[in-house]
């Protein structure tokens, strides 16, 4: 039975053509143990449907089944967010493993200057006060000033401490910042 289908059906009386046509697009709809699963392909879309159609869905989803629904809608850049978010914690609770550092990135021999002796010092408070202090760690500023350089070193000394039940994280800013806005999103909702 295409629960999707039926439920369009039934709307299909008190929409108009137009609303019909985006509500059309919707690719996937997954009935489970008296929930409704509604997935959009976007969240203006999820918010649209949210606040302009959900009544009308549940009404014509709990003519159909009987039962009184649950409606979930979420959107698809949600479930990205989600599966990105679950990758980063499995990577993130795995224990020691190899890394790709550069082994010739150490503090021992870095070359300090005036360009980046705060950030030197930034990263020796991190790498002795491991999730205490400048959490998370951001360094910024031009080419070749070290930036790397003092990542790796940082992240070589946390792992020659071995500290146990200590976790450090290096991932690109494109993932962090996803997972914080949904995390963000989940706090406030």
């Amino acid at each position: 039975m295409d629960i999707w289908g039926s439920i369009l059906s039934s709307i299909s009386r008190r929409v108009d053509r137009s609303t019909l046509n985006l509500l059309k697009g919707i690719e996937k709809a997954e009935y489970k143990n008296g929930q409704l699963f509604i997935s959009t392909p976007d969240i203006v879309y999820k918010e649209w449907l949210e606040s302009n159609l959900l009544e009308d869905i549940k009404e014509s989803a709990t003519d159909l089944l009987g039962e009184n629904l649950e409606i979930l809608i979420v959107s698809n850049d949600e479930e990205q967010i989600e599966t990105e978010v679950k990758q980063i914690k499995q990577e993130y609770n795995k224990p020691y493993r190899l890394t790709n550092l550069n082994p010739k990135f150490t503090f021992s021999n870095l070359i300090i200057g005036n360009c980046n002796k705060v950030a030197y010092q930034a990263c020796i408070a991190v790498a002795e006060n491991l999730g205490s202090i400048y959490n998370p760690l951001f360094i910024y500023g031009g080419v070749g000033l070290g930036k790397t350089h003092l990542l790796h070193a940082t992240a070589h000394y946390v792992l020659s401490k071995k500290s146990r039940g200590k976790h450090h994280i290096h991932h690109s800013r494109h993932i962090y910042v996803r997972a914080y806005i949904l995390s963000e999103k989940r706090q406030y909702s």
